[in-house]
C-alpha cells in the first residue's frame, strides 16, 4: 500500500525525531548540569529553531514522496507535541508527575493547565484523527476508482 519512498520517509522522520529529541534533552537536561540557567531570551529562539528543524525535515520528505498523507501525519505528530512524550519516555526515563504543569506548551497558555495525561490524550486524539481521515479518504478513492473500472 505504501511506496518504498514513503517507508523511507517514515524511517527518516523517525530518526529525525530521535535525533531532535536527543538534542532537546541535551539542552534541557545535560546543559543545566553545566550551569545553564533558563531564560526566555534564549529559550524562545531555541524553540523556534527546533520547530523550523522539524519543518526542514517534513517538507522535503513530503515533496520527495509526493505523499500528502505523510505530510499531514508528520505535521499532526509535531503540532500535537507528541515528540515531547518521546523526549520524556526515551531520554528522561519517566514522565512528569500529574502535579507538574507543562508550562512550556502553547496549550497551557490557552487552557491554564496541561499535564502528562492531557498531553497523552491530546496526542492520541490528534494523531488518530489524522489517520482516520486519511483512511476514510483513501477508502473513498479506492471505491471511486473501482466504480470506473
Amino acid at each position: 500500500m505504501l511506496s518504498n519512498k514513503t517507508w523511507c520517509a517514515i524511517l527518516l522522520f523517525a530518526v529525525s525525531v530521535l535525533v531532535l529529541t536527543r538534542i532537546d534533552f541535551l539542552v534541557h537536561s545535560t546543559l543545566y548540569d553545566y550551569g545553564l540557567i533558563f531564560s526566555y531570551s534564549w529559550a524562545v529562539e531555541y524553540w523556534y529553531l527546533y520547530a523550523i528543524l522539524y519543518q526542514l525535515v517534513i517538507v522535503p520528505l513530503s515533496l520527495w514522496t509526493r505523499n500528502l498523507y505523510f505530510f499531514f501525519a508528520a505535521q499532526a505528530f509535531v503540532l500535537s507535541a507528541t515528540q515531547d512524550l518521546f523526549f520524556f519516555g526515551l531520554w528522561c526515563g519517566s514522565f512528569p508527575p500529574e502535579t507538574v504543569n507543562w508550562w512550556w506548551m502553547p496549550t497551557y497558555r490557552i487552557f491554564g493547565f496541561w499535564s502528562t495525561s492531557t498531553q497523552f490524550v491530546f496526542s492520541i486524539l490528534v494523531n488518530v484523527l489524522v489517520f482516520v481521515i486519511a483512511f476514510i479518504h483513501f477508502t473513498f478513492i479506492i471505491e471511486k476508482r473501482n466504480r470506473y473500472l
